[in-house]
């Protein structure tokens, strides 16, 4: 994927008069997708106006977020703990959510 630093620097570049072809070779992008980003506007934020980057997404949040020190607190006294075990002591206290979950988070 191509970030908006690229974007920004195609739009500059466009505007200096040079050709899709050479942008395309330089960046490593292909001319179809220039001429995509170039028909759909999405070149045409104004540079000199100050535009910023796009927000950053914020993190989100999972069923097993409340649990995450109790997690914790059972890996760090016990480190070989599997997977099925850990879900088995979360489920216990209220956990909603399923073993694919915390197995995701064990791997983390």
């Amino acid at each position: 994927m191509h970030g908006w630093e690229t974007r920004m620097l195609l739009k500059h570049c466009l505007d200096q008069g040079m050709s899709k072809a050479e942008l395309s070779r330089r960046f490593g992008v292909s001319r179809r997708t220039i001429h995509h980003w170039v028909a759909t506007g999405q070149l045409d934020h104004d540079l000199a106006a100050g535009a910023t980057r796009p927000a950053l997404r914020r993190r989100r949040s999972h069923k097993l977020e409340p649990y995450k020190p109790m997690n914790d607190a059972r890996l760090e006294a016990f480190p070989k703990l599997s997977a099925q075990r850990l879900f088995d002591e979360v489920r216990s206290v209220g956990y909603p959510g399923g073993h694919g979950r915390v197995r995701t988070t064990l791997v983390e």
